[in-house]
């Protein structure tokens, strides 16, 4: 296994050694060969508690190292759309259509609402019924403009804010609304409005040509063909398109944490995270799961109201199909970042490597319905 980089201790009640038991968590996943690769850092308010590069043999991984974040993508971009709703530029309420009038995709069913109908918030929360049509993606390659335009005269799936679906290309209709509300293609706003007054040095769209040694691609269980690849890094995709480091990811949860600022910078107000983070979704079937009810917030998964997820109920966080997940957690002071490589990552590993977080700590973590208080670090089975 590769070395693992000691980082300077910020949070004294939190010894370095004490997350022992889940770094061996994601060894033993990178042994498996379940990732090929992967970076985990821990963090509280004050900064990195521990941030470890994992790798098997003479793989070049460090602490340092760039990732593909996927959809980890989702609360940045959220983020920069809530800075157009506390500009008032935007209300997450009225429809779409009113700032993009040529947007109007056809009812899914005659008698039902159609596009008129969706708002920011429903793209947001992923009830806007819009469909996700990834082998047309992937036979055609079209571009975020063409994206936009066969979103915005398509049929829908349901009628909006009926139900909920996950979906990653109907926030091209975001992007779309932040270059026509704003007057910056949303890379160029995301990249001045939120990355860059965050210090996220390290984080865009498509690879960093700078340093190409610090960059990591997918590794050989990857399932992504590079003329794939490299098509989607052109695409530059709105909600899974950035590139960035653990260190990066780590700064981002902790402004989430904070409320909305760090280092004296403020991308958002406390209430903008408060509403972004609380459940947006209840009672809403979900598609995907059928017989469940969705939980999700704005831009972010909400572990808190779903039996089986590690946390607090004011914890919120978001998953990468490339086997990351960044996770922040009010209540117990606590940010986990975790950046891997395999496409189509299975979830069940990023949270198996979270829910140790919190043993390893001595924090509260729900198994199935019941919350059950954690073994000793002594003895992490």
């Amino acid at each position: 296994m590769g070395a693992q980089t000691r980082p300077v201790l910020h949070h004294p009640p939190v010894d370095y050694e004490q997350l022992q038991p889940a770094y061996d968590v994601l060894i033993r996943q990178v042994a498996a060969g379940d990732l090929p690769a992967a970076v985990l850092a821990v963090a509280d308010r004050d900064g990195p508690v521990r941030v470890g590069a994992i790798a098997p043999g003479r793989e070049r991984i460090t602490p340092l190292s760039h990732f593909m974040i996927a959809s980890m993508t989702k609360p940045i971009m959220a983020t920069g759309v809530m800075r157009l709703v506390e500009a008032g530029r935007l209300d997450l309420d009225v429809p779409v259509q009113r700032y993009l009038p040529e947007f109007a995709p056809l009812p899914a069913t005659r008698g039902e609402p159609g596009g008129e109908a969706i708002t920011a918030r429903d793209v947001l929360r992923h009830t806007a019924g819009l469909v996700e049509d990834w082998q047309r993606m992937s036979r055609e390659r079209p571009d975020a403009a063409r994206t936009y335009r066969l979103l915005a005269r398509e049929p829908l799936e349901y009628a909006p804010g009926t139900r909920h679906h996950y979906t990653s290309n109907s926030w091209f209709v975001l992007g779309e609304l932040i270059r026509r509300l704003d007057g910056r293609p949303y890379p160029v706003f995301l990249r001045e409005e939120v990355l860059v007054p965050l210090g996220m040095t390290d984080t865009g769209f498509g690879r960093p040509a700078s340093d190409r040694a610090r960059v990591h691609a997918f590794g050989p269980n990857a399932l992504v063909s590079p003329l794939f690849l490299a098509a989607f890094m052109r695409l530059q995709h709105p909600a899974g398109g950035l590139w960035s480091t653990a260190a990066d990811i780590v700064r981002f949860g902790r402004a989430m944490l904070l409320g909305g600022a760090l280092d004296g910078v403020r991308v958002l107000t406390q209430a903008s995270i408060a509403e972004m983070t609380r459940e947006q979704t209840t009672g809403l079937p979900d598609v995907e799961e059928p017989g469940r009810t969705a939980h999700y917030g704005l831009g972010w998964n909400i572990p808190g109201a779903r039996p089986g997820k590690p946390g607090s109920a004011a914890a919120f966080e978001h998953g990468a199909s490339t086997g990351g997940r960044l996770w922040v957690d009010p209540t117990y002071d606590l940010v986990i970042v975790l950046l891997a490589n395999r496409w189509l990552s299975e979830t069940r590993y990023s949270y198996a490597v979270i829910d140790a977080v919190y043993e390893a700590l001595g924090l509260p973590r729900s198994i199935g319905t019941a919350t059950i208080e954690p073994h000793s670090v002594q003895d992490p089975s």
